[in-house]
């Protein structure tokens, strides 16, 4: 948003979170991050929500992994 961003493509190949973003009903489970989407989303002009399959989203489930064990070694260490 702070560089000018006003509108958001965000893709998952989690078809249980894109529907419940989509429908604005989430599992139990998903409530908390669903909320978060719905919140910081509203702040732009346009969002779009897409699932993907899984074999399309290899290379950001590799950098969320990443960050993961990074951070998972960085809370051990504390």
């Amino acid at each position: 948003k702070d560089r000018g961003i006003v509108s958001l493509s965000i893709q998952s190949d989690s078809k249980t979170l894109i529907n419940s973003i989509i429908n604005r009903s989430p599992a139990p489970e998903l409530y908390g991050v669903v909320a978060d989407i719905l919140c910081i989303s509203a702040a732009f002009e346009s969002v779009s929500f897409r699932w993907i399959l899984r074999e399309e989203n290899t290379n950001a489930d590799l950098l969320a992994k990443q960050v993961l064990s990074v951070n998972e070694a960085f809370m051990a260490s504390t």
